[in-house]
């Protein structure tokens, strides 16, 4: 059996307390090596993260324009996505 090596980075401010307490938790309940939680990053490491992306992830339920989606989309990133919209 062969084993996947995926880390995960997490970006963003923590501005809700008990949304990123909860992140946490979930990644812990799912048993994710040493996930990465940035905050704030300037606009050199959010590129970085991009270029050494596999894929990006979104589930917000609250997005207007979801900037985030297009740069992953410019640098060639899958995108995986809800339904959702403003």
């Amino acid at each position: 059996m062969s084993t996947i090596r995926t880390r995960v980075a997490i970006v963003g401010v923590d501005r809700f307390p008990k949304y990123a307490t909860a992140l946490r938790a979930m990644a812990k309940t799912l048993g994710l090596r040493e996930p990465q939680f940035t905050g704030r990053v300037t606009d050199a490491e959010l590129s970085a993260l991009y270029l050494r992306a596999r894929a990006f992830l979104t589930l917000s339920e609250h997005e207007g324009f979801c900037v985030p989606v297009v740069e992953a989309m410019a640098t060639g990133v899958p995108v995986v996505a809800s339904d959702r919209a403003a």
